[in-house]
């Protein structure tokens, strides 16, 4: 529920003046932060409640002391035990029968006191009518619905064959039926109750679901923070499709990854695969040229409206930003098209293909001029730059073609000499901006992406995406040297 923090659950938190909040999912921590944070400002208390966490508690302790508390076991065995909280967040096993009996254990909790506010994920697609089970056996058969490890596409009620949204986990294989869905969860929780309930659901990230008794002080509070908020409706259908490519295209990488890996010449491929790869990258091409020719097009049909149409300056900027998806699509391929190239190795030598399969050893030679300890902080931050995909290959290679030609790890490039060369690492990051912003970073040599990956993502750093103008400006000067270098 980290998306919902800073415009939603904060602010109602702090409005009600929470002093006992109860987290049922805590996942990576990071939300789990948000609300210690708020714990440690207002003198509250806080109690997780996750199976298998994937932080460490310890740590948590350590920073938070006695505001944290957390039980490692399942939800439904440990909520009959808890009493009195203000603020419940319901992140867990994303099911009927968990939500269902969930909410009747803290209904019968509470039954003579005030019911707390109870914040519950993904009421909207694709976990609205239907269930998820992380683990199936920890559902009684008579509640379980059929279900496979297959993915889901909105707006089709089957599950996919292959790919789709979380295709490696445990779905339901119908939809829309009886006891089936955290939505369906909550609404026969409210048939049944014979208190008066008011529910509040937010269309964006799945759905945010808001539970709580009726009280017009309460819905005036939520009102206003959801009017107030910054949160849009978004197409929530593009969204889950983009993440669906993205989760694709991963797990495609993962495959060739670990076909590379199991043959001991270093990315070698065989002819029958090369052969594959190469016509993917031609059917590219022909891609690339027919987007380039709809371009050409675009541009004769604007001129043209221009002068038919007088001056239609609407009609005009519609084409305007069809001119510049396109552009951006073609952008966007090349770039694909070139990190395709990169990590196929062509025209690679085995020197450079070693050097990116064991970047620690490049970076240990580097010892001599950065220092043991700057050298080992590199090492941590090459990691966690490709975990927390802070670089895009191909954005580096399309706007460096001289990187491109030498075959040089683009990430190791820009870490030892890119930003020295005002080059970038991705659209989204600003190396000279972040350094400009916290000043005390540069004293400390590190680049100031290793530094961002590393500790200021955690820190809650802000960072500025790469201006465009500038971009293009920095690159034409840096083709012009390569232009006039190639000419001597």
């Amino acid at each position: 529920m980290n998306k919902f923090w800073d415009n939603l659950i904060g602010p109602i938190i702090d409005k009600i003046n929470a002093n006992y909040i109860v987290e049922v999912g805590s996942d990576t921590g990071i939300n789990t932060r948000n609300i210690l944070k708020y714990c440690v400002d207002n003198d509250a208390h806080f109690t997780a409640i996750d199976p298998l966490p994937k932080f460490d508690i310890g740590e948590i302790k350590t920073e938070f002391g006695d505001k944290f508390e957390i039980y490692t076991e399942l939800s439904l065995s440990v909520l009959p035990l808890l009493q009195d909280y203000d603020v419940i967040l319901l992140d867990d096993d994303h099911n009927w029968y968990t939500v269902y009996h969930e909410l009747k254990i803290i209904k019968k909790i509470f039954k003579d006191k005030k019911f707390p506010i109870v914040f519950l994920h993904d009421v909207g697609w694709p976990y609205a009518r239907r269930d998820l089970y992380y683990n199936p056996e920890n559902i009684p058969e008579n509640y379980r619905q059929p279900f496979k490890k297959l993915g889901m596409y909105p707006g089709k009620n089957a599950l996919m064959e292959k790919g789709g949204l979380n295709s490696n986990l445990y779905n339901a294989v119908y939809e829309n039926n009886p006891k089936n869905g955290v939505l369906t969860a909550i609404e026969d929780f409210i048939d049944e109750s014979n208190l008066e309930f008011s529910l509040k659901i937010v269309n964006a990230f799945n759905g945010l679901g808001i539970l709580y008794q009726k009280n017009d002080e309460i819905e005036d509070i939520i009102e206003n923070v959801i009017t107030n908020s910054d949160l849009l409706d978004k197409i929530e259908t593009d969204r889950i499709k983009l993440q669906i490519a993205h989760i694709e295209s991963k797990e495609k990488n993962n495959l060739l990854q670990k076909d590379l890996d199991e043959n001991k010449i270093f990315y070698k491929e065989s002819k029958e695969k090369n052969n594959l790869l190469q016509k993917d990258l031609d059917e590219n091409k022909i891609l690339n040229d027919d987007l380039k020719e709809e371009i050409k097009g675009k541009d004769f049909l604007i001129n043209s409206m221009k002068h038919q149409m007088n001056g239609n300056i609407k009609l005009i900027n519609q084409f305007e930003i069809k001119e510049k998806k396109l552009k951006y699509q073609i952008e966007n391929l090349t770039s694909r098209l070139l990190e395709m190239e990169y990590l196929n190795n062509n025209n690679r030598s085995i020197t450079q293909r070693l050097v990116s399969k064991f970047p620690s050893l490049y970076i240990l030679a580097k010892s001599n001029k950065t220092g043991l300890k700057n050298t080992l902080v590199n090492i941590k931050g090459y990691k966690a730059i490709k975990k927390n995909k802070m670089f895009d290959i191909g954005y580096y290679l399309k706007n460096n073609p001289d990187i491109r030609a030498s075959g040089a790890d683009p990430i190791l490039h820009y870490m030892y000499h890119g930003f020295k060369e005002k080059r970038y690492p991705s659209p989204k990051f600003d190396g000279n901006d972040y350094l400009k912003r916290y000043p005390k970073i540069k004293n400390s040599k590190l680049n100031p992406l290793v530094h961002y990956s590393l500790f200021g993502l955690n820190e809650g750093k802000k960072i500025k995406p790469v201006n465009k103008n500038k971009e293009i400006k920095i690159r034409e000067q840096k083709n012009k040297k390569l232009t006039e270098s190639k000419k001597k």
